[in-house]
């Protein structure tokens, strides 16, 4: 247990009052006289002497005295030459309270203990009382086996001493090391305050310069400012008209894909008409061919008729039925070129109808054209905008002020609008008159 505890020992744990190693003042009854302690016996008094007894005692107080001296000068010594601790002659409990230094106390109880022993054996032998002897003697013992104690005891805090002499300089030597950090930090810090000053001293000097230099590069800034602001006004009124322009043609392009689209629409249903028409007068030729071969065979079979009855009919009236199916010939024939006419003109107003379809897709193109290069140089112009979008925004204001302008525009396309809805409306009506008119044929 002793050896584990820590070399750094407190000095209340050293003390007689703790460790109950000077107990002898505690015991002042065992060096009272037969007289004072009535229930005492009376012993042989063995063949000791004072002088046996203090020499023994002597003997091991001063190997005590030998081994804490040797023990407490290499402290002190050390402590002298460090400047930490400063012992006067009589302290027996140094700050560091190292376990040798501790027993010194008991020692010197024991050295009086001693002393009182030996005038207390001299008043009994002046006295003549041989009880005083035994109990004197009972008391050595008692002493000596103390004293072994406390040589053990010596032994343990001199190991102890020795690993906080150890610990002791480590820690000068550690000491020593942080003095020296220390010392070279302060260095340190007194040529970084140097630096620190020379440094502040070319940042005023840079920094005057810099603020000139600035100040000449703000002066030439808002010029080309004032610059870069006129050629905004400029390009934001060409972007204006661009965009007026882009807007405009966008809105035609619109009505033109209307317009194709809903000319599609007829164009199929004209073309469904027109099948269905087709169709209708391949029908209705089909059944004036079918009457024209029903006449040609009754027109033989008339003739034959006229053959075999030339006796009995005169040749006037086979005559007038020959004109007459003749002349019904003739009519079939002429219905049945007017409907070819008719199907002549569906033909080329088929023709032209897909010619304008075709002329109208190619303007749809070329209005695309035009649309991608207005759109490439609106990418352009963006990119140039991009620049200067914060200016723009502070002269919104004066765009929406042109907000009547665009509803005016958009007035006008919308009446545009109107005016091809109602064109649209008559060229629906007049295929409307027309497909009836052609029924009717």
């Amino acid at each position: 247990m002793a050896e584990n505890q820590s070399p750094n020992l407190q000095l209340e744990d050293l003390s007689p009052e703790n460790n109950g190693l000077s107990k002898v003042d505690d015991k002042e009854s065992i060096f009272q006289t037969p007289e004072q302690k009535p229930g005492s016996q009376k012993y042989n008094t063995p063949n000791y002497t004072s002088e046996t007894f203090l020499s023994s005692v002597s003997g091991s107080s001063d190997i005590y005295t030998k081994e804490s001296s040797e023990t407490a000068s290499s402290p002190s010594s050390s402590d002298a030459e460090s400047g930490t601790y400063d012992l006067p002659k009589k302290n027996y409990l140094p700050q560091h309270a190292n376990g040798d230094e501790a027993l010194q106390p008991e020692v010197i109880d024991l050295e009086f203990d001693t002393n009182g022993v030996e005038e207390n054996h001299h008043i009994a032998i002046k006295e003549g009382k041989e009880g005083m002897l035994n109990e004197k003697e009972v008391l050595y013992e008692e002493l000596l086996e103390k004293v072994a104690n406390y040589e053990v005891e010596l032994k343990l805090t001199k190991e102890k001493l020795e690993s906080s002499q150890e610990e002791i300089s480590k820690l000068k030597y550690e000491n020593l090391t942080l003095v020296e950090e220390l010392g070279g930090a302060i260095e340190k810090i007194r040529i970084s305050e140097v630096n620190a000053e020379e440094m502040e001293k070319t940042f005023r000097i840079e920094h005057e310069e810099h603020r000139k230099q600035f100040q000449v590069q703000l002066d030439l800034a808002n010029q080309s400012i004032d610059i870069l602001q006129t050629e905004l006004v400029s390009e934001r009124r060409l972007v204006s008209e661009l965009q007026e322009t882009i807007d405009k043609i966008t809105n035609e392009l619109e009505n033109y894909v209307c317009e194709v689209e809903e000319l599609k629409v007829a164009l199929n249903d004209a073309q469904k008409d027109f099948s269905k028409e087709r169709s209708q007068f391949q029908y209705n030729i089909t059944c004036l061919n079918e009457q024209k071969d029903a006449l040609e065979s009754k027109n033989k079979l008339l003739e034959e008729q006229i053959k075999q009855y030339e006796l009995r009919e005169t040749l006037d009236a086979s005559k007038l039925k020959y004109d007459m199916l003749v002349v019904e010939k003739d009519e079939v024939f002429a219905k049945v070129q007017e409907l070819v006419a008719e199907l002549n003109a569906r033909d080329t107003n088929m023709l032209q109808m897909e010619d304008r379809i075709s002329k109208l897709t190619a303007e749809h193109s070329k209005l695309i054209e035009e649309s991608e290069k207005t759109q490439k140089l609106l990418e352009e112009f963006r990119l140039k905008i991009t620049d200067q979008e914060k200016e723009l925004e502070k002269q919104r204001e004066l765009i929406y002020d042109r907000s009547e302008e665009k509803r005016e525009a958009i007035r006008q396309l919308c009446f545009s609008l109107e005016y091809y809805r109602n064109e649209y409306h008559e060229l629906c009506q007049a295929f409307k008159y027309k497909r009836p008119a052609v029924l009717a044929a």
